[in-house]
């Protein structure tokens, strides 16, 4: 039997636990009226070396998930600019 630090340090867990948390969370952020985005970003920070520490930042699967949230955060970013105004 794996212990739970063995466990947790899987990239099946990782993906699953991130996975769970996009479902989950922001609709508890929606009612509260604040944004998605807003709650994906503290779900990181709560799962990541500054809060829990249940995500390991120095694996090859939490290097790739970071650098596509990276590209979501400034494609979202982009979409509420106003070409009008800009």
């Amino acid at each position: 039997m794996e212990s739970i630090s063995a466990t947790i340090r899987k990239p099946i867990f990782s993906f699953a636990l991130l996975l769970g948390s996009i479902f989950l969370i922001p609709p508890i952020f929606e009612k509260l009226r604040l944004l998605r985005l807003v709650s994906l970003l503290v779900v990181g920070v709560l799962f990541g070396g500054s809060g829990l520490g249940l995500l390991n930042s120095k694996s090859e699967t939490m290097v790739l998930l970071k650098d596509i949230g990276k590209i979501y955060l400034m494609f979202v970013a982009g979409l509420e600019i106003d070409m009008e105004q800009f």
